[in-house]
């Protein structure tokens, strides 16, 4: 019976060799522990001992539940106590025995487990005749024992033993012995292992990989576990010499090892770790997102598929870390950082003390810390993250392959510890640790550039502490040294380049050089075109233009075209405000790249470029409103010309738009499903992105569509001012200007006028901004709640309310206003009555109201900007582009408008009710024909019905409170009865025919100060969803004043349209405002003055097919 049952469980194990099904193995351990048990008495009682306890080996290999492996000691030790020393079968059961210990060590690391292998197999020889076929087993015993104390506890002479061992086991072994593979795939991971000592390297890397190449070629089946140790081989001989190709072959060898792996194998999840730790190689050396994205998910997928007490899990741990790290690095979302420490923390803590891999560990867990330190400062991460690294440093033995790497990380750390703390100390601790890192690397090292790059920020660092010149003399010297070093294609050579130019300004700064001045020029131009990553080139332009402003005369020393690099900044804006990223994270880089608009518009008016400055004028504003206008726009042209880039255009871009709001959530309180949720939704927005970016540049190589979706050109511009004078302000540091575009260019010799401003500056706009922000929060605070309160005259301030907006508006007439009206008359463009004027700001002009600007007290009528200039508001030029269908407008539904009004929502049961719309509907009903009104009250105007009209109706009214959202401005919303309705609902609806849109509600035309030329406000929403004008508020309005400009602007608007055929919006809102100032007097500016009209100023102006293909906000 025992010998039937030994059968039937080794028949258990070969299928779980051959399937990798769990429950074959512990079936083959249920049915040997019975025949152990059966067999006391029986002479094979030692055999059926030392299968069992084989099989629970095998079955820890697998499952790395670590009381597997005891019970299999226990049972293989007894087994050898058992065997006299003259038994044949002694020399079997010690290796059996050995090779559990040097598994048990492997996992705990106790000394004696590792050394009693060693001795047990070293005994096995012993007793095995040299010429025995198991001899050599034995032997390979010896050097996989060796080979792992080795990689505990060092000692290069012990790995040699090994290697001599493994290579004497090889030479014993025939050619066909099927034993042989398995011998050469040890020795490789030997060999791969001794090529990481000191002038050894390459020598056995070749050796390992000729070795691991051999071993493949002579098994029958692809071995997943032999793929891996080639792949390994390839990264290690990478990482020692640089080879990209070797990095590539290392990621190919190691997919093909996990797709020969089952998807239900336990070695599963190894084989995905490996190779998503390869991917988080290749994305370090390309910037390429979607290798992160593919390891994040690889490697989360190998710590789901890992039990939790499996020995493996630490490692996985780990490894998801530091995908998620490098993600950070790549998407900027705080929560993957979060994660990665966690992943990170709970690695460390499930590591023993005394593991090799415990110092790795540590240091991972502190690079997270400090990477989360820079990005939100707290001092807790960065004392910790020093403390893990000083940690992982102390148990780092000297030599070790990875101690530069943790050095140059700790001292990165302190260099962090020091810009808070100050502590020179911290410094001194940072240029220390770069200094070592340098010293224990070769000159031909791939990591020895970016060391030395490191060690050269840290000596500038301390040259700004101690001001000793030969600090910063020598970091240069660390820096040229490290960028002729750095190869041409790697991404961290335009780090070293800018680190390097910094350095060289630093010393200008302090020494005043024109050698160095023409070395930073040139280092930081050479990092501006540099292929690969737009980060670091953008910097580097970005630093180069600020050189150049600070020190004009440099560009005597070195010819540098100033505007090639004003253009590589512009166009990379797009890049940073990537369509992939999330609309937060597209706001939050947009707000660091403001000022280097305007300074480019200003480079090129100085050198009289007019054309060029409007260009880049436009190309810089509303750039997120131009991504999601562009997602939406049908490219009619494209489509007759080749319907199948344009279907799979229309595709991508739909499923783009959807993804860029990520609303769709699991239905779940799980809060790892949700998170799961998400960065999937994230991960498919990314690719979405890449996909569509993808799409976009294949169009571009079609014959007539090279300038498909890219920024506008003047030919195209110049549309925007086919009715109206166009005045683009600028606001720069340097100097502020006005650009006036004008449709009688013919007349005037020049489609572009430059205006400059030399009484305005930027100090000046943001003290306008201040007032009008002050102003607003004491006079405008009654929203919609009866009427506006007048001047509180025992206001606090130092003057009142009146004073500070009478002196704001004289300035914004004398610095701004009057300059353009008198360059307008020199330059002869003709005039009739009052000037249309559509402005387009920047920076923090975008808040002011210049069609209020004027002397108020100079009893000159015509020092007033009302009483000469009908003015409009647009956030660029292109949202007054020709839009819409001819066809559409040809309906006769011109005049059709839905008029919605909130008395009392219960949806804003916290806001103020607003009685006052219903006397403003029945002021519009007045106007309208009764077949072309429809009237939405409270209960009959929810989200659907409104959207329903808003399809229906060309116009619409819209009188209920309205929610800003700046951090996410398609989710701005009107408050209806059952909800709001936000614009991305808006958005995703079609509306062929929309044309007005009148948002009689508060501060719907009120931006974010961080991003203002992005025009994050309601009106500009309602511009990029399809409206052509929009009439909003710049702040709140009453209950009062909101019919009375309702009932002129549709009375005069209408009147206007009999009159002369066309619908001037413009022209009605101005005389609407007109009888409310003539009401409630001139000087109440908080009532009359908020209400501005945004986009054409005839909303029935139609388009031909031709300007479709470039139709965009």
């Amino acid at each position: 019976m025992p010998d039937w049952l030994a059968i039937l469980g080794r028949t258990f194990c070969f299928r779980f060799d051959h399937f990798g099904h769990l429950e074959d193995i512990d079936s083959s351990i249920t049915v040997l522990q019975q025949a152990a048990k059966l067999s006391e008495s029986n002479p094979s009682y030692s055999t059926f001992l030392t299968n069992y306890g084989s099989t629970l080996c095998r079955r820890f290999e697998n499952v790395g539940n670590i009381a597997d492996l005891d019970s299999a000691i226990h049972a293989q030790r007894r087994a050898v106590d058992l065997t006299t020393p003259d038994d044949q079968l002694l020399p079997w059961r010690l290796g059996c025995l050995g090779r559990s210990l040097r598994h048990r060590f492997d996992y705990s690391g106790h000394v004696q487990d590792i050394d009693e292998a060693i001795q047990a197999s070293n005994q096995a020889a012993y007793l095995t005749a040299s010429g025995d076929s198991e001899y050599a087993q034995h032997l390979e015993d010896i050097g996989g024992s060796l080979n792992l104390r080795f990689t505990r506890f060092g000692g290069l002479e012990c790995l040699d033993t090994a290697i001599d061992a493994q290579e004497r086991a090889i030479q014993l072994t025939p050619a066909k012995d099927h034993h042989l593979p398995y011998y050469l795939n040890n020795l490789s991971v030997s060999l791969r292992l001794r090529s990481e000592s000191p002038g050894r390297r390459m020598k056995d890397i070749d050796e390992a990989l000729s070795a691991q190449k051999r071993a493949i070629d002579l098994i029958s089946d692809e071995s997943p576990t032999f793929l891996t140790n080639l792949a390994n081989c390839y990264i290690h001989r990478f990482e020692n010499s640089g080879n990209f190709g070797d990095l590539e072959k290392s990621i190919s060898v190691q997919q093909r090892a996990v797709d020969l792996t089952p998807k239900v194998h336990p070695r599963l999840p190894s084989q995905l770790h490996n190779l998503a730790n390869l991917l988080v190689a290749r994305f370090r050396c390309t910037d390429c997102l979607d290798d992160v994205e593919q390891a994040t998910i690889m490697h989360r997928r190998a710590v789901d598929l890992t039990p939790s007490d499996h020995a493996n899990l630490p490692e996985q741990l780990d490894g998801l870390g530091t995908a998620l790290r490098f993600r950070f690095s790549s998407i900027g979302d705080l929560a993957d950082l979060n994660e990665a420490i966690v992943a990170g923390q709970r690695a460390v803590e499930l590591t023993a003390n005394d593991s090799p891999a415990f110092p790795m560990r540590l240091a991972n867990l502190g690079r997270s810390l400090g990477r989360r330190f820079s990005y939100t400062g707290d001092i807790a991460d960065i004392e910790d993250a020093a403390a893990a690294l000083a940690k992982s440093i102390e148990l780092t033995p000297e030599g070790h392959r990875w101690l530069p790497d943790r050095l140059t990380s700790y001292g990165s750390v302190c260099m962090d510890r020091y810009e808070h703390t100050r502590s020179l100390e911290c410094l001194a601790d940072a240029v220390a640790a770069h200094s070592k890192a340098v010293g224990l690397l070769s000159e031909d090292h791939p990591d020895f550039p970016d060391n030395l790059n490191h060690w050269g920020i840290s000596l500038r660092a301390r040259f700004f502490a101690t001001q000793n010149m030969e600090d910063i003399k020598r970091a240069i010297e660390m820096q040229r040294r490290a960028a002729r070093l750095s190869p041409n294609d790697h991404p961290w050579t335009v780090n070293i380049l800018i680190s390097l130019g910094m350095t060289y300004i630093d010393r200008i700064h302090e020494e005043f050089s024109m050698s160095d001045c023409t070395e930073a020029l040139k280092v930081l131009h050479t990092a501006a075109f540099a292929k690969g990553s737009f980060s670091g080139s953008l910097i580097a332009a970005q630093t180069l233009v600020r050189l150049v402003n600070m020190y004009p005369t440099v560009r005597e020393a070195y010819d540098v075209d100033i505007l090639a690099v004003y253009a590589r900044i512009l166009e990379s804006i797009p890049k940073a405000a990537w369509v992939g990223h999330i609309l937060s994270r597209r706001y939050k880089e947009l707000s660091r790249l403001k000022k280097d608009v305007s300074m480019a518009v200003t480079a090129a008016l100085e050198v009289g470029k007019n054309t060029l400055a409007l260009e880049w004028f436009e190309a810089g504003r509303a750039i997120v409103w131009s991504q999601v206008q562009n997602l939406r726009t049908p490219h009619d042209e494209l489509f007759d010309l080749y319907p199948e880039h344009a279907k799979n255009l229309a595709q991508v871009a739909a499923d783009l738009e959807r993804a860029t709001r990520r609303e769709t959530l699991v239905d779940s309180t799980d809060e790892g499903i949700m998170h799961k949720s998400l960065e999937e939704q994230g991960i498919s927005h990314r690719r979405l992105a890449t996909r569509y970016e993808a799409l976009v540049e294949e169009i571009r190589g079609l014959p007539g569509f090279e300038s498909f979706l890219r920024s506008r050109r003047i030919e195209e511009l110049k549309g925007a001012a086919r009715e109206n004078l166009i005045v683009c302000l600028n606001v720069d540091s340097k100097s502020c200007s006005a650009l006036v575009l004008s449709h009688h260019g013919t007349l005037t010799g020049k489609d572009v006028h430059h205006v400059p401003l030399p009484g305005l500056t930027l100090r000046c706009c943001k003290i306008w901004k201040a007032m009008l922000d002050w102003y607003r929060r004491h006079e405008a605070q009654d929203a919609r709640a009866g009427y506006l309160s007048p001047f509180d005259e025992h206001d606090r301030a130092d003057e009142p309310p009146e004073a500070i907006i009478l002196r704001l508006l004289a300035e914004m007439w004398n610095l701004v206003v009057k300059p353009i009206l008198d360059a307008v008359e020199a330059i002869g463009i003709p005039e009739k009555g009052l000037l249309h004027i559509t402005w387009c700001m920047s920076d923090v002009l975008s808040f002011l109201p210049f069609h209020a600007a004027g002397l108020y007290d100079s009893g000159d009528d015509a020092t007033k900007a009302f009483n000469r200039i009908v003015s409009s508001y647009i956030p660029t030029l292109s949202s007054i582009l020709p839009r819409g269908s001819p066809q559409a407008q040809a309906s006769g539904d011109a005049c059709k408008i839905s008029v919605v009004i909130q008395p009392d929502s219960p949806a804003s049961s916290t806001l103020p009710a607003l009685r006052g719309t219903i006397t403003e509907a029945e002021k519009i009903r007045a106007h309208i024909p009764t077949n072309d009104f429809t009237l939405l009250e409270g209960a009959a105007g929810t989200v659907s019905s409104v959207l329903d009209a808003m399809q229906q109706h060309p116009w619409v009214h819209l009188a209920c409170h309205g929610v800003q959202n700046a951090a996410e401005p398609l989710e701005s919303a009107l408050v209806l009865h059952d909800g709001r309705l936000t614009l991305s609902k808006m958005m995703e609806t079609s509306l062929p025919n929309a044309e007005l849109a009148f948002l009689s509600a508060c501060e719907t035309a009120m931006g974010d100060s961080n991003v203002p030329n992005e025009a994050v406000h309601l009106a500009a929403g309602m511009l990029a969803a399809g409206y052509k004008t929009v009439v909003g508020t710049l702040w709140s309005i009453g209950d009062y004043e909101a019919p009375l400009v309702a009932d002129v602007f549709y009375g005069t608007l209408l009147q206007e349209q009999k009159a002369t055929g066309k619908l001037d919006t413009a022209y009605a809102l101005h005389r609407a405002v007109e009888a409310l100032r003539k009401k409630v007097g001139e000087r109440e500016f908080v009532r009359w003055m908020p209400f501005v009209h945004y986009g054409l100023r005839d909303p029935s102006a139609s388009m031909s097919k031709g300007d479709k293909q470039q139709e965009g906000f």
